[in-house]
């Protein structure tokens, strides 16, 4: 379903940008299958990519919350995580979301 979706908002963004920066109408159908004949590996590629970007967002959000409180559970385990490598600061400093966001993009792009 994602995939679907990136290859449609693809669509639509190429459409979109063809009227804006060349004033040319394309219709939605030659863009939507010029995406599936060039685009779709790196679509797929991205597509794939994003969920395992979220885990990862989600994961150092979650030990920043248990980092926090001092509980019992995972405790031990979220301060020997964070107290390695300097991450402590990277998810204090909440770059996290813009650096996974940033990451999707690029993928995209490429």
């Amino acid at each position: 379903m994602l995939v679907i979706r990136n290859i449609l908002l693809a669509s639509i963004s190429r459409v979109k940008y063809m009227h804006v920066a060349c004033e040319a109408d394309i219709k939605p159908g030659l863009a939507f299958c010029d995406m599936l004949k060039h685009l779709i590996g790196s679509i797929c590629i991205g597509s794939f990519l994003v969920p395992i970007l979220g885990v990862m967002w989600v994961s150092a959000r979650s030990i920043k919350l248990l980092k926090g409180p001092k509980i019992e559970f995972m405790c031990s385990c979220a301060n020997c995580y964070t107290g390695r490598i300097g991450l402590e600061e990277l998810i204090d400093s909440d770059r996290t979301g813009s650096f996974c966001f940033l990451s999707r993009v690029a993928v995209g792009a490429i």
